[in-house]
């Protein structure tokens, strides 16, 4: 890829995530687990990049605050064919602004464990609007901050999805993402499937 390619690139990307939450009222009643398996594809959806394994204990403090600590293992298998061990804290805040709309914040940091150590801020900020009792409509952007990376700013996230409730223990999300790098501006474009189990 010449420069002046690299520096425009753009490709077509699918990701899923498989998410299973697990209510554990025997140790508290406020304490559950989610467990995640994430495959993601790349060129044109024919070739698997990266597969995302995410292991989190969450604790809700009230209707709108919840906090969080978990890992990830981040396997890539393009050309670098490497493993980033991820530990992360996050603090998630929801609010009803009214019958229709909601707000959420969400602050996530993550101890990257690479070649090199690194530390990075993800800061995310979404809406929502009520269609109807089982369909939401979702926006968010997310800013990503690289503290030891060399990269201060490294990428931005835009998302436009359609949620659908299908049971009271199944959601699933279908969601456009825009991703772009700034590094080198590399721009993505990501089709996002979401399938949260509640057990």
């Amino acid at each position: 890829m010449s420069p002046a390619e690299a520096e425009n690139s753009s490709e077509l990307l699918q990701w899923s995530y498989f998410s299973t939450k697990i209510k554990l009222d025997k140790i508290h009643p406020k304490l559950s687990l989610r467990e995640t398996f994430s495959p993601r594809f790349k060129s044109n959806l024919s070739e698997l990049d990266v597969l995302l394994l995410r292991n989190e204990i969450f604790y809700e403090h009230n209707d709108n605050f919840t906090s969080s600590l978990g890992y990830d293992f981040y396997g890539i298998f393009n050309d670098s064919n490497r493993v980033e061990n991820r530990l992360a804290e996050q603090f998630l805040y929801k609010k009803d602004l009214n019958k229709r709309w909601s707000f959420t914040s969400r602050i996530r940091l993550e101890e990257r464990f690479q070649t090199d150590f690194d530390l990075r801020l993800r800061n995310r900020f979404g809406l929502s609007y009520k269609v109807n009792p089982k369909t939401r409509i979702v926006f968010a952007d997310e800013i990503f901050q690289s503290f030891l990376g060399g990269q201060y700013l490294e990428q931005n996230r835009i998302n436009l999805g359609l949620e659908r409730k299908i049971s009271e223990k199944l959601k699933v999300t279908l969601t456009y993402l825009l991703q772009q790098f700034f590094s080198d501006d590399e721009l993505n474009h990501v089709i996002v499937t979401r399938f949260n189990f509640s057990l």
